[in-house]
């Protein structure tokens, strides 16, 4: 259920931003304003109270957003208080961004590596996988586990390659148990 109003919510934000052209900006102001929020437990949790107005919400909202985000994201976030839906707001986030990353052939991948990667490292994959995906951008999340002792694991929503040498292990080890039984 949740999700399908979360659906209807990110498709109204994202039709109206594309006839102005403006998807983009508010991807990035939708950013802003999540990060906002969670940063501000306080803040956030008077957004998502009963015990407070809904207009001395909005009004609250207005003063600290109305110079910082667009007028169309400022009033839809005021739609999701009247409608107690305002703690949906970082699921509609990210529906939103993978909705604007589809549209726009945008891939993003968690790459994890025992060490972070150099900034040569990180364009050579990039370049690589656009090659690989024919994707138009490719952005990469680089999170570091020394478990994984050398090589890579790269995640996206529909691929996974594990070139970890920890899993290269594992498989040796696994294959040379089977021909000794």
């Amino acid at each position: 259920m949740a999700e399908i109003a979360i659906n209807r919510y990110v498709d109204s934000l994202y039709e109206i931003a594309k006839e102005d052209h403006i998807e983009q900006e508010l991807l990035y102001q939708l950013n802003q304003v999540v990060d906002i929020f969670l940063q501000n437990e306080d803040f956030y949790h008077i957004m998502k109270s009963r015990f407070y107005k809904k207009e001395e919400k909005k009004n609250l909202l207005s003063e600290i957003f109305s110079e910082r985000v667009h007028e169309y994201l400022l009033n839809f976030i005021k739609i999701l208080i009247d409608n107690g839906r305002i703690g949906m707001l970082e699921d509609i986030r990210d529906a939103y961004k993978k909705r604007y990353y589809a549209d726009e052939n945008i891939r993003e991948f968690e790459v994890i590596t025992s060490i972070p990667m150099t900034s040569i490292q990180k364009d050579n994959l990039i370049s690589q996988l656009k090659k690989i995906i024919q994707a138009k951008e490719v952005y990469l999340i680089n999170y570091v586990d020394p478990a994984i002792i050398g090589g890579m694991k790269l995640k996206s929503n529909d691929v996974e390659l594990d070139q970890s040498i920890t899993t290269m292990l594992k498989k040796m080890k696994q294959q040379l148990q089977e021909k000794m039984i």
